[in-house]
């Protein structure tokens, strides 16, 4: 909100204690509001990771991986990131050389 000039200190004032309130209540529900956002994405980021660490070992491990990709990047087509994708390539080619 942008209230410029000494003619709006009292209303900016006002909006920020607004502001401070909303806050205050806010935490007292949720608590740290980045824990509420960053906990799940950092477990899903971690999830991910580990899967592609581990290269499937059956042909129903690979079938069960692609169609978790598949779902992962139609959900959010930036779930895999450009570092993502060098692990999840040297995995497949371990499972398609184990699998051959």
């Amino acid at each position: 909100m942008y209230l410029p000039g000494d003619e709006n200190a009292q209303l900016r004032r006002g909006f920020y204690q607004q502001l401070e309130m909303l806050k205050k209540a806010r935490e007292a529900i949720y608590g740290d509001i980045d824990d509420v956002i960053n906990g799940p994405c950092g477990v899903e980021c971690d999830t991910l990771d580990d899967l592609l660490d581990t290269a499937p070992t059956t042909m129903a491990g690979l079938l069960a991986f692609l169609i978790y990709m598949h779902k992962a990047h139609t959900r959010d087509p930036e779930v895999v990131a450009d570092h993502h994708l060098e692990p999840m390539i040297e995995g497949l080619r371990k499972a398609a050389a184990a699998l051959s």
